[in-house]
């Protein structure tokens, strides 16, 4: 048995470090970088030569690219990869999501010798890449909500001093740092391609979804609509915008002691049930032997997994 683990630990090991190594390969290579940055700076439907070449570019795909493109999820995929800012290509993220699946199945497998609790590991191996996307994609729009009101002062600033809207783009997207600067600097690359500049802006919330970012595409366009002192709107959404982040603060402090005791409560549980599984492993035997215990674990786990869902969905509160 002993033996059986050992091997099944080395396969696993290097699978996953055949695909990591072969992920990290193409993601270095020349074509992958070009399209990477073409993928960005192609966001909208814009009738042009550069959108047409970009588009052939596209179309030199492997089998195994255009087969994994055909999947009812490459959809959504493609927007988390987006909002999160990786370079990771839904191609490459599918393999990952399958590399994952196939080391929860096998681990749990070897393990457990049970099959429909290794398709359980499996299920929950290949969301954990989802998962922590998620967690990234939060992150970043957090981080450029913090960035969203200096962006706009400098663009206010730089069309008082008499630059374009264009020039103003380009200036946050050499002076701001990441996630902003690089948002910028995309559109900026897009106007450069060709496409108008209120129409690169309006692409802005196809790489990330922002609520704020929404507000200044708004803007733009009813100024393009309708004209006025662009300057001093987005002075006045500045303030708006820093006065939103405030209190998104504020409620992040006042819920804090909701979150943390939502943690402790769901982790909690399966602390104790580890500590007297080392303690005393004959104590819960019978949780693992008996089916009717079983089914009671499974439910204790079910109810777990909805009171901390409930409790995250209290102290959320949007903004």
């Amino acid at each position: 048995m002993l033996a059986a683990l050992i091997l099944t630990f080395a396969a696993v090991f290097l699978l996953v470090f055949a695909l990591w190594s072969a992920i990290g390969a193409i993601r270095k290579t020349p074509t992958a970088t070009l399209k990477h940055r073409l993928r960005r700076m192609a966001g909208n439907e814009w009738d042009n030569q550069a959108t047409d070449n970009v588009k052939n570019i596209f179309r030199k795909e492997t089998p195994v690219e255009q087969i994994i493109h055909r999947l009812p999820l490459q959809g959504p995929v493609g927007r988390l990869l987006e909002y999160s800012g990786t370079r990771l290509s839904p191609t490459i993220f599918t393999i990952l999501n399958f590399g994952a699946f196939t080391t929860g199945f096998i681990v749990v497998l070897v393990l457990k010798g049970n099959l429909p609790l290794a398709l359980g590991g499996g299920i929950l191996s290949a969301s954990l890449p989802s998962f922590i996307l998620k967690i990234i994609c939060v992150r970043r729009r957090s981080k450029l909500d913090e960035q969203i009101p200096d962006a706009l002062i400098l663009i206010s600033r730089s069309l008082q001093a008499g630059h374009s809207l264009a020039g103003a783009v380009e200036m946050v997207g050499q002076m701001m740092p990441e996630p902003a600067g690089g948002l910028f600097r995309v559109t900026y690359e897009q106007q450069k391609l060709g496409m108008r500049i209120t129409d690169a802006v309006a692409s802005l919330p196809e790489r990330i979804d922002s609520v704020d970012l929404r507000f200044f595409v708004t803007i733009v366009k009813m100024n393009n609509e309708i004209g006025g002192g662009l300057s001093e709107t987005l002075e006045k959404l500045a303030e708006t915008v820093r006065s939103r982040v405030q209190v998104r603060r504020q409620i992040r402090v006042y819920t804090s002691e909701g979150r943390i005791s939502g943690y402790i409560l769901s982790g909690l549980p399966f602390v104790v049930f580890g500590m007297i599984c080392v303690v005393s492993p004959g104590y819960m035997e019978p949780f693992f032997t008996n089916e009717t215990c079983r089914y009671v674990l499974y439910a204790v786990l079910a109810a777990q997994a909805v009171g901390f869902l409930v409790i995250q969905k209290i102290v959320n509160i949007r903004i």
